[in-house]
């Protein structure tokens, strides 16, 4: 006769059946997997968020400029304004060398890469959006490295300073994985109020016009003889991008515009689907996980002998359930005896 060499711990798990055991590794793949996804879900809204932070600090950034430079740095920024008023909007947007080179021209222009140049980045300033809850850095351009940075500022169009007679296109991405940017500028309704601060100057402008167009469609983005506008454009529809949304505001008065409340994340969550998707998903991942855990240990317990006071009282509420079912089961088999 061969000699028992099992443990005891080893003598316990064979004398669980094996289906039980099937169920308990079905039982723990099942959620690990729910478990998962949620991570999955809740690492996309995290970046979302942290990149909501970082931009909200460079936008800070951007009003750091030291006060000695602020005089200097608008009477530039004017002035290029006027040239372009004066000169013409010969484009709009990025355009790239048919000659092969890489550069746009934007970035070829120096006089307007020096205008509103914070730090030497190319950081410009910020725009604020209340009602969405977000504050963006706006830097020069909007080339594909720029507005994965922050909001970029359209080339041929005024620099964002304010005075009549200029009109200045700030444009930002939507529906990105890691990063919100403009994705809910389509919740603007006319008279909302957003600002831009350029050289520790904070300008207020109301939504006058919303409107969706064409990509070629760029009469609207036109300085405006008078008119001191901004507009605030990103692709639409989500996910598709065949058209562009342009939310268009006009100067009001500093008295005019109420106070900003910074940035509102709590406001953010609330209004954004995948943020409570991915909250709801890992708080019920993780409840499910826990429940999963305690029936394996309290199965494992009764399998073995070895029950507590939970699993008896476990015990005791499966049986009764079994009674009734059974007793259940009679009065439909007694029925049918009967209707026979």
């Amino acid at each position: 006769m061969r000699p028992n060499t099992r443990t005891p711990a080893r003598a316990a798990r064979h004398a669980i059946p094996a289906w039980m055991r099937r169920r308990w590794r079905t039982m723990r793949a099942s959620a690990i997997l729910i478990l998962t996804a949620a991570l999955i879900l809740a690492a996309v809204s995290m970046m979302q968020a942290l990149n909501a932070v970082r931009m909200e600090r460079e936008a800070a950034a951007a009003a750091l400029l030291p006060t000695q430079g602020q005089r200097e740095t608008l009477e530039k920024a004017r002035e290029y304004n006027e040239r372009l008023s004066r000169d013409g909007q010969t484009m709009l947007g990025e355009v790239y060398d048919a000659f092969g080179s890489t550069r746009t021209a934007s970035e070829k222009d120096r006089d307007y890469q020096s205008a509103l140049d914070v730090d030497g980045s190319g950081l410009m300033g910020s725009v604020s959006i209340p009602k969405i809850g977000i504050r963006l850095p706006v830097y020069h351009g909007t080339a594909e490295k720029t507005l994965l940075k922050g909001a970029g500022h359209m080339y041929g169009t005024s620099l964002p300073v304010g005075g009549k007679g200029t009109h200045a296109v700030v444009s930002a991405h939507n529906g990105l994985p890691d990063a919100l940017m403009f994705t809910h500028l389509d919740e603007l309704e006319k008279g909302d109020v957003f600002r831009v601060t350029m050289a520790r100057r904070t300008l207020a402008y109301r939504a006058t016009d919303i409107r969706i167009v064409l990509p070629t469609q760029w009469q609207s983005l036109k300085i405006q003889p008078g008119r001191d506008l901004v507009t605030l454009m990103t692709c639409t529809p989500y996910g598709v991008n065949t058209h562009r949304l342009l939310v268009t505001g006009e100067r009001i008065p500093d008295d005019e515009a109420p106070a900003d409340p910074g940035v509102d994340y709590w406001g953010v969550f609330r209004s954004d689907p995948l943020a409570q998707a991915a909250a709801a998903a890992t708080l019920t991942a993780l409840a499910w996980t826990a429940r999963t855990g305690r029936v394996i240990r309290s199965e494992r317990r009764i399998a073995l002998g070895a029950p507590n006071a939970r699993d008896r009282r476990r015990m005791a509420r499966d049986a009764a359930r079994r009674e009734r079912r059974a007793a259940k089961a009679a009065r439909r088999r007694s029925g049918t005896h009967g209707d026979g």
